[in-house]
Formats: C-alpha cells, sequence, structure tokens
C-alpha cells in the first residue's frame, strides 16, 4: 500500500455503520489530497474498490446496478452507505424514548444529549 492511502476497512467488523462513516472521510480526503477528486467516476470508483479490500469487493458484487452504474462513483458510495447503516426499528427507538430516565448525578443538558 501506498503512504497515505485510505486503511482498509478492516473486514467490515465491529460498528460497522461508524467504520464506513470513518473511512469514506479518509477515502474522501486521499482523493482530494491525491488531486483526484476531479477525476472520472471510474478512476475514483476503481480507487475506492482497490482501497476497500476483498470482502469490500466482495460486497460490491453483490450490489444490483441500473445499466451503467456499476462504475459510477456516487452510486457505489451509496450502495455502501445502504449496505452499512444499520435499518431502524421505528417501534424500538421508541420505546427507548420513551423508557428513558435521567441518571443520579447526570445533567439535564446530558440527557437530553443522550435523548
Amino acid at each position: 500500500m501506498v503512504f497515505g492511502e485510505p486503511q482498509l476497512l478492516c473486514g467490515f467488523e465491529g460498528n460497522l455503520s461508524e467504520n464506513w462513516q470513518k473511512w469514506r472521510q479518509e477515502l474522501e480526503l486521499y482523493l482530494t489530497a491525491t488531486e483526484k477528486d476531479g477525476k472520472s467516476d471510474k478512476m475514483k470508483t476503481s480507487i475506492l474498490l482497490t482501497c476497500i479490500g476483498k470482502q469490500g469487493r466482495e460486497i460490491y458484487n453483490t450490489f444490483q446496478f441500473d445499466e451503467g452504474e456499476e462504475m459510477e462513483f456516487n452510486v457505489v458510495v451509496q450502495m455502501f452507505q445502504d449496505y452499512c447503516s444499520p435499518r431502524k426499528n421505528i417501534t424500538f427507538m421508541g420505546h427507548k424514548f420513551f423508557t428513558c430516565k435521567q441518571r443520579d448525578g447526570q445533567s439535564f443538558d446530558e440527557f437530553v444529549t443522550d435523548l
């Protein structure tokens, strides 16, 4: 790997959404720093697929694209975003919200932030 390239996503493990956000930021910074952010979608997508690692490419190969979209950078990024973002259970989230209680010693501002 060349110095400065984004690190691999570490096997898509742990907090997938958080790891993806951090890695995506690294990729965007890398593209800007190497002046590749203005290059073609095909080049940027190729860089993404090279840096994301074997498991990331395996996930990419499962995506269903419309005709000609498989190398459109923003489409590919959105597909990974959708894959890495957990689906939210509205009922469960409502339950968590309505049963949240302020902890002993917790300031009101911290409590509101937790909510």
